[in-house]
């Protein structure tokens, strides 16, 4: 008994040890991710580049891709906030658990001349705070740091972000039992409603039936 309780706790511990992923982007270097957990350390980003074979007719022909229309941001974050409010609750509040945390950035924006620097200034602020209190609504954000700066001497336009997401394993099982505890009720219900309203189609007949197995009874 005392062994199944201590492998019942150790997992439990195991458990409430949470999955982070490391990531962060800047200007002029490649983006990077590290997911840890437990004594595990796994780059997702940058991936070792492989050899790719091809044919010299293939690499001769110019690439065409077409240029797909660019949204502004705002309907991108409602349609987000939308489905995030359409989700059931478990999976909701698996997200509401999700942490955002050390999120930073650092933004120097710069346009043609002062006029249009200001311009592009004032639009990155309404984008970052924007995306900012839509991530505060779905996850459990932290952020440490954000800087938007208007480059009047700047040469360029530059960035630097970086934050981690961390989820706990025991709140993604939770998630799953009450998903799935959802789904049974649901299933009970449906099944439910289906026969109340196969009974009440029955009726009518086995009125008629009952009535005229009465006439030839009286008959």
């Amino acid at each position: 008994m005392a062994v199944v309780l201590g492998i019942l706790i150790l997992l439990l511990v195991i458990l409430l040890i949470p999955v982070r992923v490391s990531a962060g982007a800047s200007s002029g270097k490649a983006p990077h991710a590290v997911l840890r957990w437990l004594f595990l350390s796994i780059p997702l980003f940058p991936r070792p580049k492989r050899k790719k074979t091809q044919d010299k007719s293939e690499s001769s022909k110019p690439d065409k891709k077409k240029e797909k229309p660019k949204r502004s941001l705002k309907p991108l974050l409602a349609e987000l906030l939308a489905r995030f409010d359409r989700l059931s609750r478990p999976v909701q509040r698996l997200l509401r658990r999700t942490g955002l945390a050390r999120v930073s950035l650092r933004l120097v924006v710069k346009g043609e001349d002062a006029a249009a620097t200001a311009l592009r200034f004032g639009r990155a602020n309404a984008a970052v705070y924007s995306t900012v209190a839509a991530l505060d609504r779905i996850f459990s954000l932290r952020v440490e740091q954000i800087e938007i700066i208007p480059g009047f001497a700047a040469e360029q336009e530059e960035y630097a972000c970086s934050g981690e997401i961390r989820l706990f394993p025991f709140a993604v099982l939770i998630a799953a039992l009450q998903l799935g505890f959802w789904t049974l009720i649901a299933l009970i219900r449906s099944a439910g409603g289906r026969d109340t309203n196969e009974n009440r189609r029955a009726q009518p007949a086995r009125r008629k039936e009952e009535y005229y197995g009465k006439q030839a009874s009286h008959q």
